[in-house]
């Protein structure tokens, strides 16, 4: 009965230690995070039929099973509104090795590459490329 007691009070103390009370300084506040992170300067375009189709052709050519590609939500996106054509972006619906569909991914295209967004839980250089340039 003993021993219980002293292990039901160290293990509160244990638990009370890993408690976070809020009171560091150097925290910074949901404001000044935000203020930090520089604002989007990426402005969505519209495209003719023949960049939609090098972006389709480019993306087709990276998939296992290019002829199941459907695509969906394609668009431009430029650095301003009258600017050139930096990347068109839109998301992509393709069979896998097993020949099952993996569900609409997003995707960029640009300067002549291809980044298809992987669903993963680590770091990953297409997506960060894909968010970067397509997040508005």
């Amino acid at each position: 009965m003993k021993k219980n007691l002293i292990f039901a009070v160290l293990l509160s103390v244990l638990i009370a230690g890993c408690a976070n009370t809020g009171s560091r300084s150097n925290v910074s506040s949901g404001s000044q995070a935000e203020s930090s992170t520089p604002p989007s300067t990426n402005v969505r375009i519209e495209i003719d039929e023949s960049q939609i189709a090098e972006a389709e052709a480019a993306v087709r050519d990276a998939l296992k099973d290019p002829d199941s590609a459907n695509f969906r939500d394609l668009h431009g996106i430029s650095v301003a509104e009258d600017g050139p054509l930096m990347a068109v972006c839109g998301e992509v619906n393709a069979k896998n090795s097993y020949g099952g569909y993996i569900g609409y991914n997003r995707f960029a295209y640009t300067a002549g590459d291809v980044y298809l967004w992987q669903k993963t839980r680590r770091m990953n250089v297409d997506n960060s490329i894909v968010e970067f340039t397509c997040d508005l």
